[in-house]
């Protein structure tokens, strides 16, 4: 499978459109500064940060977990995971959970084009109009301006931003369950594809220089002059697959088909908060895969308790 067969689904606008929230640039941390009154000890603190990020966004490490995450979304398993996960739900699906799997097959329409712009190799001309048009889809899908507005929103909630920012960093320090996947090539194929990931030396080295930054009391602040689509990022998926288009009740899905949904979301906000930083902010772009990365990691967990039920809470299937 080399392109979904878009008579699934509405397919690829024209026009070359970036994707919504543009993400900040050393001007806008200075929009910041203004807006907030900070003084010139925040600013070299912000600039510090960033220079790190900076940094670790260069490294090989870095290249070579974008080349892994390259391998995950361009596997023809993840648009067939959507699709089948789109057939499960049926009509108890949410707006938003349609919506979020329509991301996803446009997404990954052109594998090819989605695996070099993931993995920062330059693009034939061909793919990066593809990009472009592919862009410009996801700026117009409900659930990827549910994220941004969502991203927005968290931006302005300190406290709970902060919260979700612990979590991620808690969650850095487990491990990626081993789950065997039965009845189920697909989902099967997306976990392998992301225990290697999260099992990789170059995420391991990319996660331990970056979370201590995030330990740091400037990243808040830092975090905040970011796109949308980076913050949402922080938010755990399970949440995300909760957010709604409209006032609604929740129709009942088995709890297979919520695992995958929020392992889809979560991969879904990964692939959106890289496409937004690519090409503007390497620091951004960071950030973005480690917290993406991790919300993975989490998404795993939901998935392992169907396939390995722990109800005594001793680590061991039950």
């Amino acid at each position: 499978m080399n392109k979904v067969d878009t008579s699934r689904r509405r397919f690829l606008v024209t026009g070359s459109l970036a994707l919504g929230g543009g993400l900040a640039t050393m001007a806008g941390f200075d929009k910041a500064f203004a807006k907030n009154g900070a003084n010139n000890g925040t600013a070299r603190q912000f600039n510090t940060l960033n220079d790190q990020l900076l940094a670790i966004g260069g490294s090989p490490a870095t290249m070579a977990v974008r080349q892994q995450l390259a391998r995950l979304v361009s596997d023809p398993a993840l648009p067939a995971l959507a699709i089948s996960t789109q057939q499960a739900g049926g009509a108890n699906l949410t707006g938003f959970q349609t919506a979020l799997l329509e991301a996803v097959l446009v997404m990954t329409y052109d594998p090819a084009a989605l695996a070099a712009t993931v993995a920062g190799v330059p693009l034939t001309k061909a793919q990066d109009k593809t990009m472009n048009r592919i862009r410009g889809t996801l700026q117009e899908n409900p659930a990827i301006q549910r994220l941004i507005r969502a991203g927005a929103t968290l931006k302005g909630q300190r406290s709970v931003l902060q919260n979700d920012i612990s979590q991620v960093i808690t969650s850095s320090g487990q491990s990626a369950p081993s789950i065997a996947v039965t009845g189920n090539s697909a989902l099967a194929a997306v976990v392998n594809d992301s225990t290697v990931l999260l099992n990789s030396s170059a995420f391991g080295t990319i996660k331990a220089a970056t979370v201590p930054l995030m330990q740091t009391p400037g990243f808040l602040p830092y975090l905040r002059t970011q796109s949308p689509l980076t913050v949402v990022g922080f938010m755990p998926p399970s949440e995300r697959i909760a957010l709604e288009l409209a006032h609604q009740v929740d129709p009942p899905l088995g709890q297979l088909i919520v695992a995958i949904l929020t392992l889809l979301a979560a991969i879904a906000g990964l692939v959106a908060a890289i496409l937004a930083a690519v090409g503007a902010a390497a620091a951004a772009l960071v950030v973005g895969i480690v917290a993406g990365v991790l919300a993975v990691l989490a998404a795993l967990g939901g998935v392992g308790l169907v396939y390995c039920p722990d109800f005594d809470g001793d680590g061991d299937c039950d």
